[in-house]
């Protein structure tokens, strides 16, 4: 198949080097002084305690000017979806699947793309670029790629399947964005205020309680706009067992590589970009709206 991943930061990376290494044709859109180095050494990326993998694959600047893709990712912060959208409306591909954090503005980025082709979905890694370019990351055991479901999600899930990731099709994508956005957001506000000291906010129960009350304070903000919390695993963490146990679950995941390789480097390099963002978003969406 022949696949767009438009956007080369870490989801944009992994993506496009593992369906590139599962025989999928890909084409990476990257900028400026990256498109360069990918161009000329390829996407490199280590899983979580292995060697790294090269990919060799296609880097272009300019999507306008590519062919017919069948697929294409779209893997840009919250923060660059207005800056990008006229590159992103220019796509050609049969389906574009947006993994972006977007609890805000699946309405517009449809619109941008057209609503027949659109499917929303969010990544299921996290991890860091290193000092050597090398994407290192982690598969997120708690949370696998998560599609809309519709009339091309389980084309989006084999794809995605074929290169090794993990996928769950879902009916509220927009439910499930926002509920998510909740808990990240929240989380990642806790871990900048400790400066990325992220062992000392594992180690410190009042701290790390404070961050699940915080969480369950929004959550239950959310619920009373009528947002269905999904998916049942938050749910159940933070509305429904007791805030001790999540507060004891919170520090070991903190702690491990959950907290090491995806959650620090993704909140410490978004702090000034799409941290803010995304705060204001939830502003709005954990606010009723007043008949």
């Amino acid at each position: 198949m022949r696949i767009l991943v438009f956007g080369a930061g870490v989801i944009g990376r992994v993506y496009s080097a593992r369906l590139s290494l599962a025989g999928h044709v890909v084409t990476l859109l990257a900028r400026g002084p990256t498109a360069v180095q990918l161009a000329a050494s390829g996407v490199r990326i280590a899983p979580e305690g292995q060697p790294p993998v090269d990919a060799q694959l296609a880097v272009v600047t300019d999507v306008s000017t590519v062919d017919q893709f069948d697929l294409a990712f779209i893997a840009v912060r919250r923060d660059q979806i207005e800056g990008a959208a006229s590159a992103i409306g220019k796509i050609h591909a049969h389906i574009i699947v947006s993994l972006i954090d977007l609890p805000v503005g699946l309405d517009f980025l449809a619109k941008v793309v057209g609503p027949r082709r659109y499917v929303a979905a969010f990544p299921g890694i996290g991890g860091r670029i290193n000092d050597q370019g090398v994407v290192e990351f982690i598969d997120v055991r708690q949370q696998p790629t998560t599609i809309q479901v519709g009339p091309d999600s389980s084309t989006v899930a084999d794809v995605l399947n074929s290169a090794g990731f993990r996928t769950a099709v879902v009916p509220d994508m927009t439910s499930w964005l926002e509920s998510h956005a909740v808990f990240i957001c929240a989380i990642e506000s806790a871990i900048v205020a400790e400066n990325g000291d992220l062992a000392a906010l594992a180690a410190n129960r009042n701290k790390t309680r404070k961050l699940v009350l915080r969480i369950r304070k929004d959550l239950r903000a959310l619920h009373r706009t009528g947002t269905q919390v999904t998916p049942k695993s938050l749910r159940l963490i933070f509305l429904r067992l007791p805030v001790w146990f999540a507060t004891a679950y919170w520090m070991h995941q903190l702690s491990g590589p959950l907290g090491r390789v995806a959650l620090l480097p993704h909140s410490m390099a978004s702090r000034d970009t799409e941290l803010p963002a995304l705060q204001h978003d939830i502003a709005l969406i954990t606010t009723p709206v007043v008949p």
